[in-house]
């Protein structure tokens, strides 16, 4: 009986120990599985919250993971995964993207074209083990803005060498003439020097207007906003040009809507009339009419500058905010520029948070429209 009582007692500090160490068990299983559980949400956050777009791709191209930041870089929707990648969105860019990253691990740059926008994104493409199955994951990293910036800077300074090398070269060219010819009399040496005049006072407003340009773009031009009475300051810069309107007899029209106000910068401002008003004049023949509108239209201001000058040719109304841009049917009238102001104007009105438009007729003239938020009342 001793003997059946002690055998007894250990089956039951057997069984004791072996339900303690499955409970002990249950309890790290739950540890476990809750910090894998965190782990999980924690990566999935981080995945969430990257700048890169990324989608993990399984067998038959079938969709296992994916960020919001991938959907908007290629402007589709997915409610889901668990759908094949070309079902869910049958985009021929999809294709592309596909064919680029089918094999191994892949790193390039592509272009791609997405809702009418050129875009270039930076491609990785990786085999890895997502939830225990064989998968590969794709990254997109937008470069756009960088890749358009660097390409930008490269044609500035291209255009920037070109346009300055008309002018140095007829320069060079008037004072060798010069130099090596004794026999150049008065008149004719005071016709090249004015020459040489000119061409040096357009390469000097030319670098001036550069950079200014720079300035602006940099955003290093002062954005000192200040409540503007926008209908007394463009009523004074019209009054500024009366001279120039007078030398050339052009009738100034103007409707200017009273007590319109503007929270903005004045050096831009007057940088933006400045351009557009000296345009209407360069770009008209003399006894031409300007007119310049201010309206009221509720949250918005808007200002209208039109002329009565040679127009723009339509198929260059898309280029005309281009740097360096010159219309060849400007150019047969005699009216150069630096094809610099316009591009300034366009620059200053999207720092300002504006807007501008143009619409032109050749022969007839040209009217630009902006449109700004109006100051709130004081």
């Amino acid at each position: 009986m001793c003997i059946v009582f002690i055998l007894g007692s250990k089956i039951f500090a057997l069984q004791e120990r072996h339900q303690k160490l499955a409970r002990e068990k249950d309890k790290a299983l739950d540890v476990l599985n809750q910090e894998l559980s965190w782990q999980e949400e924690k990566l999935h956050t981080v995945l969430q919250s990257m700048n890169e777009g990324i989608v993990i791709l399984g067998d038959a191209d079938r969709i296992l993971f994916f960020n919001q930041q991938f959907l908007d870089l290629f402007g589709i929707q997915l409610n889901h995964s668990g759908v094949k990648f070309l079902d869910a969105n049958r985009n021929s860019e999809i294709r592309k993207l596909l064919f680029h990253t089918r094999h191994g691990q892949v790193k390039k740059i592509l272009d791609f074209c997405i809702q009418d926008r050129d875009l270039i994104f930076e491609v990785k493409a990786l085999p890895i083990q997502f939830k225990g199955r064989p998968s590969r994951a794709i990254l997109l990293r937008d470069l756009t803005a960088p890749v358009q910036s660097e390409r930008s800077k490269r044609e500035f300074i291209a255009n920037a060498s070109h346009q300055l090398k008309t002018p140095i070269a007829v320069i060079q060219s008037y004072v060798e003439t010069m130099l090596r010819d004794s026999s150049i009399d008065g008149e004719q040496r005071e016709k090249f020097l004015s020459k040489i005049y000119e061409r040096s006072k357009d390469m000097t407003e030319m670098i001036v207007r550069l950079v200014e340009l720079s300035k602006i773009e940099a955003g290093q031009k002062p954005m000192d906003s200040s409540r503007i009475n926008l209908s007394l300051f463009m009523e004074q810069k019209l009054k500024s040009f009366e001279v120039l309107f007078a030398q050339k007899n052009i009738r100034l029209e103007s409707n200017l809507a009273k007590d319109v106000f503007l929270e903005t910068s004045a050096a831009l401002l007057e940088m933006i009339l400045d351009n557009l008003i000296e345009n209407s004049v360069k770009f008209m023949p003399e006894g031409g009419s300007i007119s310049c509108n201010l309206r009221d239209d509720q949250h918005r201001v808007l200002i209208e500058c039109k002329d009565s000058g040679i127009g723009i040719p339509s198929e260059d109304l898309h280029h005309i905010f281009e740097r360096f841009f010159k219309s060849r049917h400007a150019e047969k009238w005699n009216k150069g520029g630096t094809g610099i102001g316009l591009a300034m104007v366009k620059t200053a009105v999207d720092q300002m948070g504006g807007s501008i438009e143009v619409q032109s007729q050749l022969g007839k003239g040209t009217q630009f429209a902006l449109r700004f938020e109006k100051a709130k009342a004081s």
